[in-house]
Parts: structure tokens; C-alpha cells; sequence
């Protein structure tokens, strides 16, 4: 078969295989990950510092809370607020700035 096609001599092409991880090796890795928690006190210090996030974000809703309800007591409250935070004046006011010196 001189020029024309010789099926001993055609050899198709090794396709690769891609790799992947088998779902037993990551559910190991996963499982180690939870026991290594459990065995150093992770869990426990995660579940102290979450008690004590929610202690303080109480704490923090109660101080806004109370201010929430001064303001709804006390007009002046606004006032002193605009003019501490804003700069605010009154009509006939003035307002005078000191640049503090090194």
C-alpha cells in the first residue's frame, strides 16, 4: 500500500485523564478537620466567644435603645447632638474654631 491509508500504522492519540479526587479522600479530610476541632477546644472557644458577641451586642442595644428613647423625651437632646456632631448654630450665633497647636 504504497500512499494510502495502513490501519496497522495509525495509533490513535492516549487521551489524558483528568484527576480527580475521589469523594472518600475529601469526606477524610473533612472528617480529621471536624475531630481536630473537637480534640484542640475549638467548638467550645467558638461557642464562649459567640456568647460573648451576643453579651455585647445586648448591652449595645440597650444603650441605643435608651438614647432612642431620650431623644423621643427630650427635644434639647437634638439640639445638642446637631450642635456637637454638625456644627450648628442659632440664628444671632456665631461659631468660633480653635486649631489646636502642636
Amino acid at each position: 500500500m504504497a500512499g494510502g491509508f495502513n490501519p496497522r500504522a495509525y495509533r490513535p492519540k492516549a487521551e489524558k485523564r483528568k484527576r480527580k479526587f475521589p469523594k472518600v479522600f475529601l469526606w477524610t479530610w473533612g472528617l480529621l478537620g471536624v475531630i481536630g476541632l473537637l480534640g484542640a477546644g475549638g467548638l467550645e472557644w467558638y461557642y464562649s466567644h459567640t456568647l460573648k458577641r451576643v453579651s455585647q451586642l445586648q448591652e449595645e442595644t440597650q444603650k441605643l435603645t435608651q438614647e432612642i428613647e431620650a431623644l423621643k423625651k427630650d427635644p434639647r437632646r437634638y439640639e445638642e447632638i446637631a450642635r456637637k456632631k454638625y456644627g450648628y448654630v442659632k440664628d444671632n450665633e456665631r461659631l468660633i474654631l480653635f486649631k489646636e497647636g502642636k
